[in-house]
């Protein structure tokens, strides 16, 4: 894959069906690397005046959408979630109001979002089907102090949490709203990816720069990967044969390892 040129500032990875992989960038907007050639596709050049969070994507048919979670500060403090097509066209946007919406994961076959809530430890619902519509309580989170990155695990029917204040990961049940603490001590969970045929999550550590695994069953945390170029990991992703893409937000760069850790490729600006 080519190099990339000027600054690159990954918050949020995730795969395509076509084994590309999307890119929430900071600086640079959301946009899709071709697997083979490395060319750059871009979907929303720049978000104005919104900080972009986090992102993920679902199918729509025969198209993929693309779900960004945005957020402006200031005193007129407003956070929407805003669904793309792979051009550029915006399908829906909803206004989360007073909630910073940390991480986002989708039931496909209900339509129906996910939302952590960087300000209080609850998770909210919204429908997709409907845009404009306000979100819902879902679930407290009880333990959790403030909560970032999530992910919804369809074989489970769950939604897996991080507790970035706490460093702690829980799995909430979509059936119940039931809470359980699957590790703590995880320093500073920043970003999340489902492992469906590995049966485990993938966790970084922006503060200790390192990426744990989380076995779900049985319940067990490894250290999965500490390679010294790690500087704040907040981006993962499972791409294509179960290759990790780690995205490093003070190192500038995308960093592509093998399904058990071991590193292949390093991109980065010229």
């Amino acid at each position: 894959m080519a190099m990339m040129t000027a600054s690159l500032q990954p918050t949020a990875l995730a795969p395509t069906k076509a084994g590309d992989l999307a890119v929430l960038d900071a600086a640079r907007g959301l946009y899709v690397l071709d697997h083979l050639t490395g060319s750059r596709h871009t979907v929303v050049g720049n978000f104005g005046i919104y900080r972009a969070l986090d992102m993920t994507i679902t199918s729509n048919g025969n198209q993929e959408e693309y779900f960004v979670s945005l957020y402006r500060g200031g005193s007129e403090m407003l956070a929407v979630v805003r669904g793309y097509t792979f051009d550029g066209k915006v399908t829906g946007e909803w206004i989360t109001r007073q909630s910073i919406v940390a991480g986002i994961g989708i039931d496909g076959s209900t339509r129906r979002a996910y939302l952590a809530d960087a300000r209080t430890p609850q998770i909210l619902t919204l429908d997709l089907t409907r845009s404009g519509t306000s979100p819902k309580t879902f679930a407290s989170v009880r333990g959790a102090e403030s909560l970032g990155p999530l992910v919804f695990d369809p074989t489970q029917q769950q939604v897996i949490v991080g507790d970035v204040a706490g460093g702690r990961v829980f799995a909430v049940t979509t059936t119940t709203g039931a809470t359980v603490l699957l590790a703590d001590k995880i320093g500073e969970p920043s970003a999340l990816a489902l492992d469906v045929t590995g049966n485990r999550v993938l966790v970084a550590d922006a503060a200790g720069h390192r990426i744990f695994a989380l076995a779900l069953k049985p319940l067990k945390s490894v250290l999965f990967a500490a390679l010294p170029a790690f500087r704040e990991p907040r981006a993962l992703a499972i791409g294509a044969g179960g290759t990790i893409w780690v995205g490093d937000i003070r190192a500038q760069r995308l960093f592509q390892l093998t399904p058990t850790g071991a590193p292949l490729q390093t991109l980065a600006p010229r």
